[in-house]
């Protein structure tokens, strides 16, 4: 599965430990990350890189969920909360016990069933966390109305009964095999 962790760049020395756990676990799960910032962390630089916020946006779309570590409040976990929920992007936020403030309070007043939410007291907490999230994510199911002209509502009716399945099975297949076009093997 292709997965985001994100950050604040704020709080990246005074959390390093967990956010670095949080990626091993990740690797170590078989999942691969779609912009490895604490890997890019660890050389230094004051200023952000060229076209940060492209390749910010490239990397929510092109993943399957977001790692978000919270602790320390900052716009742009912000940013990519609000846009990994918009794509419907399961999301983990991860916020360290005593760093609860005013300010980062607002993610737990966010009702989606996109978005788990949990709070961890020491890094080894994060372990069944981390692999919770990943086991349970796929049960995640959004329903939306698809219209379609008479013509494809007969072609999908036709092809499905053919293969012995619903529409909606069918329509599922032919999205993954786009996925699987452009993006590789799904895990």
């Amino acid at each position: 599965m292709r997965v985001l962790l994100e950050f604040s760049r704020g709080g990246l020395e005074s959390h390093r430990g967990a956010i670095e756990l949080v990626r091993e676990l990740t690797i170590k799960a078989g999942h691969v990350l779609t912009n490895d910032l604490v890997d890019e962390s660890r050389v230094r630089s004051d200023t952000l890189p060229e076209g940060v916020f492209q390749k910010l946006q490239r990397a929510i779309a092109s993943a399957q969920c977001i790692i978000i570590e919270g602790s320390v409040v900052s716009l742009s976990l912000g940013f990519v909360l609000t846009e990994a929920i918009n794509l419907g992007k399961p999301v983990l936020f991860l916020i360290k016990e005593d760093s609860f403030n005013q300010r980062n309070r607002f993610v737990a007043s966010i009702d989606s069933k996109l978005l788990t939410y949990k709070s961890y007291s020491q890094d080894s907490d994060l372990d069944e966390i981390v692999a919770n999230f990943f086991r349970y994510h796929n049960d995640i199911r959004t329903r939306f109305n698809l219209v379609l002209s008479n013509y494809l509502n007969s072609y999908v009716t036709v092809e499905s009964q053919k293969k012995g399945i619903s529409k909606t099975e069918y329509i599922i297949e032919l999205i993954e095999d786009d996925e699987r076009r452009k993006y590789g093997a799904r895990d």
